[in-house]
C-alpha cells in the first residue's frame, strides 16, 4: 500500500516540528522530576481520572483490572492475601494502584514528589468516600505510625530521593515502584531508598525501562525533552504520531478503506491527516491496557517522562542481591519495554538447580550449554538463569542487539537445544569460579 505508506511517513514527520535540542547523554546527570523542563505527570494522571470518572462502569472495571494486576505482580492470590499488610505506593500518580490495594485489605501509604499526582490520590480516595485515616493536610501531613496500626489510606507529598523526610523509619510488607524511579533524576539513589523501605520478610514489585530493549537511547532522550519544552499543540501532534508508529498494523487497514471515500488529488493533502486522527482517537477509546490504565495517558507518558534514565537488568539483579533480595515468580521478565521484578526474602525465592560446565564458548565472551530440544524455547522460553545467586540478566536479552549480545555481560537467550549467556562482567564462565544455576518452570 504505497499511498498509505506514503501518508504514515509524512505523519509521523509532525514528530519533528519542535525545533532539535541538545541531546542529554545516556546516564548523565538529569533534572529532578518536577523542575523546569520536565514533563507534568501530575497534570497528565490528572486528565486520566477526568477520563475514567466519567461513568462509574468505566471505573469499577478498571478498578478490577488494577487488582487483579496486582495480585498477580505480588504473586499474592488468595482471597485475603493483602489484608493487614501495609502497602506503599512510590510514584502513586493518579491512585489507582493505590486505590486497588485498598480495597484489596491493606493499608496503604501513597508518596509521590509531585503536587498534581498528590492532588490526583486525594481525589480519588475522596471520589471513593474512603474516610482517611485522620484529618489531614494533602501535603504537610506526618504519618504517625498508627495510620498503619489499621487498614488506612495515607497520602502525601515527598520524594523516594529524601525517604526520611516522609518514612520516620517505617518499613513496609510490600513496596511498589512502577514505571516511577527511572523519573527522578537519580534512579540507582532512588533503588537504594527504596529497598531500604522493605521489611525483611516483605515483597518489592520494580518495573523500570531495560536498556537492552532500546537501540536509540539519546534519539528517544532527546523527543522527551523536545516534548516537555513544545506547545501544548506540538504535544498533542507528536502524541499522535506515536500512537500511529505504535498501532500502525491496525490503523492502516482502516485507514486505506477511509482514504477510499477521498478524491485521489487530494490523498497526500494534510487537510486529512484529521482522517488518521480520528482513527487513532478510536483505537484509543477502545483499549484498556492491563494494568487499567489508558492508551493516551500512557502513551504521553512515555513520550514526556523526562527525566528518564535507562537500567541494565543485570545491574538491578547484582543490587538486589548485594542488599539480600533474591528475585522471585520466575523473574525478573521483559514486558512490553519495561523491565519487572519481584524480590522477597530468601525462603520466598524460586528454587534453581546447578548448571554444570563445561561451557562452550562461541568467541567474543559468549558461552553455550546444551538444554532439551523439548523446552519451550525462543520468545516462549520462561527458563532463568543466575550467578552466585542473582539472577544473571533477563530472558531472551538478545533483543535489538543481535550482532552485539556477546558483547554485553549480563545476557542470555534460550533457543532449541542450547542457551547461549555472558557472565555478567564479560568473563569466562568456566574459569571464574562462579557458580551458575538454572530455574525452570514446573510444568516444562
Amino acid at each position: 500500500m504505497p499511498m498509505i505508506a506514503s501518508i504514515a511517513s509524512r505523519f509521523l514527520v509532525l514528530v519533528t516540528v519542535v525545533h532539535p535540542q541538545k541531546v542529554v547523554a545516556e546516564g548523565s546527570e538529569q533534572p529532578p522530576a518536577g523542575s523546569v523542563g520536565t514533563f507534568d505527570f501530575g497534570a497528565n494522571w490528572h486528565n486520566y481520572l477526568d477520563e475514567i470518572l466519567r461513568d462509574d462502569d468505566q471505573l469499577n472495571t478498571r478498578l478490577v483490572i488494577t487488582r487483579n494486576q496486582l495480585r498477580h505482580d505480588f504473586g499474592l492470590h488468595g482471597e485475603h492475601a493483602f489484608r493487614g499488610r501495609s502497602f506503599l505506593d512510590i510514584g502513586c500518580g493518579s491512585g489507582i494502584h493505590s486505590l486497588a490495594a485498598y480495597t484489596l485489605g491493606a493499608s496503604v501509604f501513597s508518596i509521590d514528589a509531585l503536587n498534581g499526582s498528590v492532588d490526583s490520590t486525594v481525589f480519588l480516595r475522596g471520589k471513593m468516600l474512603v474516610p482517611p485515616s485522620r484529618t489531614e493536610s494533602t501535603r504537610s501531613s506526618e504519618c504517625q505510625g498508627e495510620c498503619l496500626s489499621n487498614q488506612s489510606w495515607h497520602i502525601q507529598q515527598g520524594s523516594i530521593l529524601e525517604p526520611y523526610a516522609w518514612s520516620k523509619g517505617e518499613r513496609f510488607d510490600l513496596v511498589y515502584a512502577w514505571g516511577s524511579l527511572h523519573h527522578t533524576g537519580s534512579t540507582w539513589h532512588a533503588l537504594k531508598n527504596t529497598i531500604q523501605l522493605v521489611k525483611p520478610a516483605g515483597r518489592l514489585f520494580l518495573a523500570l525501562y531495560a536498556h537492552e530493549l532500546y537501540s536509540d537511547h539519546d534519539e528517544w532522550l532527546k523527543l522527551k525533552k523536545q516534548y516537555v519544552e513544545a506547545s501544548p499543540r506540538h504535544k498533542k501532534m507528536i502524541s499522535y504520531a506515536f500512537l500511529y508508529a505504535s498501532l500502525r498494523e491496525k490503523i492502516e487497514p482502516a485507514l486505506a478503506e477511509e482514504m477510499q471515500n477521498i478524491p485521489a488529488l487530494n490523498r497526500t493533502d494534510y487537510s486529512h491527516f484529521h482522517v488518521v486522527l480520528r482513527i487513532v482517537e478510536a483505537l484509543v477509546n477502545n483499549h484498556t491496557l492491563s494494568r487499567g490504565m489508558d492508551l493516551f495517558t500512557d502513551a504521553e507518558d512515555w513520550i514526556g517522562g523526562y527525566p528518564m534514565e535507562w537500567v541494565e537488568t543485570v545491574d538491578i539483579c547484582q543490587l538486589l542481591h548485594a542488599k539480600g533480595r533474591f528475585v522471585m515468580q520466575g523473574g525478573p521478565q521483559l514486558v512490553n519495554g519495561m523491565l519487572t521484578v519481584l524480590a522477597g526474602p530468601k525462603e520466598d525465592a524460586d528454587a534453581s538447580v546447578p548448571m554444570t560446565g563445561p561451557f562452550l564458548e562461541d568467541g567474543d565472551g559468549c558461552y553455550y550449554r546444551r538444554m532439551p530440544e523439548d523446552l519451550p524455547s525462543g520468545r516462549e522460553s520462561q527458563l532463568r538463569i543466575f550467578e552466585d545467586g542473582a539472577c544473571l540478566g533477563a530472558p531472551n536479552g538478545k533483543t535489538h542487539e543481535d550482532a552485539l549480545f556477546c558483547s554485553k555481560p549480563g545476557r542470555y537467550f534460550h533457543e532449541k537445544g542450547f542457551v547461549m549467556f555472558t557472565a555478567s562482567d564479560g568473563s569466562n564462565p568456566n574459569t571464574n569460579g562462579r557458580s551458575y544455576s538454572l530455574w525452570v518452570p514446573s510444568d516444562y
